[in-house]
């Protein structure tokens, strides 16, 4: 793959860094770039917020989904309540934030422009985050529970996932369930069943997929009050016992309401996709062109094409598109699939976080990772976000570089605007190897 335009824009506090030329030094939630071109195209936007920050929540709390509305107004999802100490990180609950266009709280948002969920007396977080299209929200996560004190709105009462949903002003959905949740104790604790992975249709409906209490896959489909769906499977489940019941899988919806199932075993990725009524699509076949780990994801595309993003066990990212049927696309990188460079030559441990689209095909791929540098009486490491964007085809490098902040910063999702913004929601500072608080960052568009 050929680099065309490759400007590696570096931002780095506290130390000053010479980049392309120009001395950068900066203080805390504060980023400086350069480059030999434009110095706005795709980097850090220091217009928003405190020079291209904006703190989310100051409490300890952790990212780990962000979704735009309609309206412009952000989605942030993930844990809060814990305290800075062993026992205090026992104590997290689930925690959807609504935030302004300029990343602000929103006040008519729950309270204070956040709302929580406490299952268990250990923690609950989030995997997924959904805006429904009549506003509503659907969230599906994990919670636990502390030693012998079970405390879970489980039966039993355990550990599990969960998935929850709130009306659009923050409050609990009780049309869901009764009580705005369905939980799912662990898989080998379960006498109904457990989930690794839920979404919710244009009709309302709930798919997941996950195994049943016999470790055997299967995919599961409830009303929109929450109740087995007897219109589908036999009593609203499917099971198939020639797939593997003891890995982790997930669940992607497709605009048709059809969807795709994947699970990574020890012979790679796999991928099924299936019918609305969840009989098996046979005219979807997919060959991996290499081995991915759990973090492989899948993103629908237009024409029916899908954009899988993962890694491969050595740890290189890689893109691949398939055409409809599966089959890869030999106009998208070399025969399908590119293995994307790194952010920087100094970025180290590199993970990939999110790949978005800006209107004009380019791909936005956000990383996360590390730097060391030597500093008087040893090395200090430093935690930032790297931005690669690709052309369309992926046959280019258009741009790539990393941030960094005074604090380490720890990227876990992104999302483009209507304007074609790329904003990352990440975790700020350290506390006993969880994030201190949460962080909006905004950067601009490449053009």
């Amino acid at each position: 793959m050929s680099n065309h335009r490759s400007n590696s824009i570096s931002l780095q506090v506290p130390w000053a860094l010479v980049a392309g030329g120009f001395l950068c030094v900066a203080t805390s939630l504060t980023a400086c770039s350069s480059s030999s071109e434009d110095p706005n195209n795709g980097a850090l936007d220091t217009s928003f917020g405190v020079n291209g920050v904006v703190e989310v929540s100051s409490s300890y709390s952790s990212p780990s989904r962000l979704v735009l509305q309609p309206d412009g107004k952000w989605l942030v999802a993930g844990k809060a309540g814990y305290g800075c100490t062993p026992s205090g990180l026992n104590s997290a609950d689930m925690a959807v934030w609504r935030l302004l266009p300029d990343g602000s709280r929103d006040a008519d948002f729950g309270s204070g422009g956040a709302v929580s969920l406490d299952l268990c007396n250990y923690f609950e977080g989030v995997g997924y985050l959904q805006l429904l299209d009549d506003g509503r929200i659907f969230v599906f996560g994990g919670a636990g529970h502390v030693g012998f004190d079970n405390q879970c709105a489980f039966d039993p009462p355990t550990d599990g996932t969960f998935f929850a949903r709130f009306t659009a002003s923050g409050g609990r959905d009780t049309t869901l369930n009764g009580v705005g949740t369905n939980t799912f104790p662990s898989r080998r604790r379960s006498h109904v069943g457990y989930l690794d992975s839920a979404r919710v249709d244009s009709r309302g409906r709930i798919v997941g997929v996950g195994v049943s209490a016999e470790l055997v896959s299967q995919v599961l489909r409830f009303t929109p009050e929450g109740v087995a769906d007897e219109s589908f499977g036999t009593d609203g489940v499917i099971l198939d016992a020639t797939r593997n019941g003891e890995v982790d899988r997930s669940i992607t919806l497709l605009p048709d309401d059809r969807f795709i199932i994947g699970e990574t075993t020890e012979q790679g990725l796999k991928l099924w996709r299936h019918q609305v009524d969840g009989t098996l699509d046979e005219g979807f076949q997919f060959i991996p062109p290499g081995d991915f780990d759990l973090s492989t994801s899948v993103r629908p595309l237009t024409e029916g094409k899908l954009l899988l993003t993962g890694t491969t066990k050595d740890g290189a990212i890689v893109l691949v598109r398939l055409h409809e049927d599966g089959g890869l696309d030999s106009t998208f990188g070399t025969g399908g699939y590119v293995v994307v460079p790194g952010s920087g030559p100094d970025f180290k441990s590199e993970r990939f976080v999110d790949v978005e689209l800006q209107a004009d095909g380019v791909m936005v791929v956000v990383t996360s990772g590390h730097q060391t540098k030597v500093v008087i009486g040893g090395t200090q490491k430093k935690q930032g976000v790297g931005v690669i964007h690709l052309s369309p085809n992926a046959d280019r490098v258009l741009r790539k570089g990393t941030t960094f902040l005074e604090e380490w910063v720890d990227a876990r999702d992104a999302a483009i605007d209507a304007e074609g913004y790329l904003h990352v929601i990440a975790g700020r500072g350290l506390c006993i190897g969880q994030p201190a608080g949460v962080i909006l960052m905004r950067f601009h568009p490449y053009r």
